[in-house]
């Protein structure tokens, strides 16, 4: 029987640390023994206070999770619980022999499976059936990027106060608003504080194209394409919204109808 277990959480983002911790309110058995937001204070604290467990984010400033489990190296390391927002890092995460691989927005339920799986790590020693463990959790993954329809990344986008997760295959157009990002995501239009550029960057999806200084699509959204001139289009998606292009960007147009 395991005493009191040490956790650290591991997260940039201040409400991704509380849903964590909210989760481990119901295990009373885990103590929360440091909360860190950036690679740097994790190696510290997870030395310091002597981890059993740290649930750890994977893409953060500077220095990403897989960082944080080089450093700590092989020795003495805590049970490693990556969460994250991405699935696509799931097959190195077990490559560095993670515990288990968490899917922002955070089940009850894959938790509490997770800590089972923390649990089983440190109290039994048998290799095969920890093995068995990693194909479990690799499994779960997979259920959970096919429940997305393959909609490509999964994202979080800041709005307001809250942190919504969406599939970037849900996402109809991005418009440039000053200093924001309107994401036209179906009925949701979510105001992030963005620039058009960086939007691009957190999607990292191929199917949208830039086709106006202010405007990106999502060519799986466009319904179909307008002439309006000479090197002019308006694009109609599927949300029913009529973006026009650029004669600047007229390039992504060709790519979208098949002649670039």
């Amino acid at each position: 029987m395991l005493d009191e277990l040490r956790a650290v959480i591991v997260d940039d983002e201040s409400l991704g640390r509380r849903a964590i911790r909210q989760q481990l309110e119901r295990h009373p058995t885990v103590r929360v023994v440091a909360e860190c937001e950036n690679a740097r204070e994790a190696i510290t604290a997870i030395a310091e206070h002597r981890a059993d467990i740290v649930f750890l984010d994977i893409q953060m400033p500077l220095e990403s999770g897989f960082e944080v489990v080089d450093a700590i190296g092989d020795s003495g390391r805590p049970a490693v619980v990556f969460v994250t927002a991405y699935h696509e890092h799931a097959v190195r995460a077990f490559d560095v022999h993670a515990v288990d691989y968490l899917l922002k927005p955070i089940d009850d339920m894959r938790f509490d499976e997770a800590l089972h799986r923390v649990h089983q790590r440190l109290t039994s020693p048998d290799v095969t059936a920890f093995a068995r463990t990693l194909h479990a959790a690799l499994r779960d993954v997979s259920a959970h990027e096919r429940a997305g329809f393959g909609k490509g990344n999964r994202i979080s986008i800041r709005d307001g106060g809250k942190v919504l997760f969406l599939w970037a295959g849900e996402i109809d157009w991005l418009e440039a608003e000053g200093n924001y990002v309107r994401v036209h995501a179906g009925r949701r239009k979510i105001l992030a504080r963005s620039t058009l550029q960086r939007m691009m960057e957190t999607v990292r999806d191929p199917r949208f194209v830039r086709v106006h200084r202010s405007w990106v699509v999502n060519r799986d959204a466009v319904s179909h394409i307008e002439q309006a001139g000479k090197g002019l289009y308006v694009l109609v998606l599927r949300d029913g919204s009529r973006v026009e292009s650029s004669y600047y960007y007229r390039e992504g147009v060709m790519q979208l109808i098949g002649r670039g």
